[in-house]
């Protein structure tokens, strides 16, 4: 990648920073400091609050069609960004003008499901076949504390997973 790519996807995350910063009042009103380019590098920019806590981490990505964004892929970047927020507490966004593959919309069903949901058990109650993230070789079980990437992961790994409605 360079040259043309690079500006445009330079562009791309310098315009969702921008519109991020106009929204950070009213979106999170605890916020006090907004970065670009964080501590990590999977993350584009974010917003932390008093305590440094993060509020928000995102990521954002130019992709050219006919390139799309897989499942393995998104679930990546769910694994950094769950390394950049250990205690959960940060919105993670990942913002793209790419479409995504039937993998990358399975991930991204599982998250909207789980975020829909606050308990763990409503959202999993529909579930069939995810992974463990202890033993992620092994058949899917049920992992002792479950959560959204833990689908993520067993969508990745090419296991099926069916939500309810």
């Amino acid at each position: 990648m360079g040259g043309v790519d690079t500006a445009r996807g330079m562009g791309f995350q310098t315009a969702c920073a921008i519109l991020q910063l106009i929204r950070t009042p009213d979106q999170y009103p605890e916020a006090e400091t907004f970065r670009v380019e964080g501590t990590d590098e999977a993350i584009d920019f974010e917003v932390r609050d008093a305590r440094g806590r993060p509020l928000l981490l995102a990521q954002a990505k130019t992709r050219v069609e006919p390139r799309t964004w897989s499942g393995p892929e998104l679930v990546r970047l769910a694994r950094r960004w769950g390394e950049a927020d250990p205690n959960g507490t940060a919105v993670l966004r990942f913002l793209s003008d790419g479409p995504v593959q039937a993998s990358g919309q399975a991930v991204r069903d599982a998250a909207e499901r789980a975020r829909a949901l606050s308990d763990p058990e409503q959202w999993l109650a529909g579930c069939e076949g995810y992974a463990c993230r202890s033993a992620p070789q092994a058949s899917c079980s049920r992992p002792t504390a479950p959560t959204p990437f833990d689908i993520a992961l067993c969508v990745h790994m090419g296991h099926s997973v069916r939500l309810s409605a």
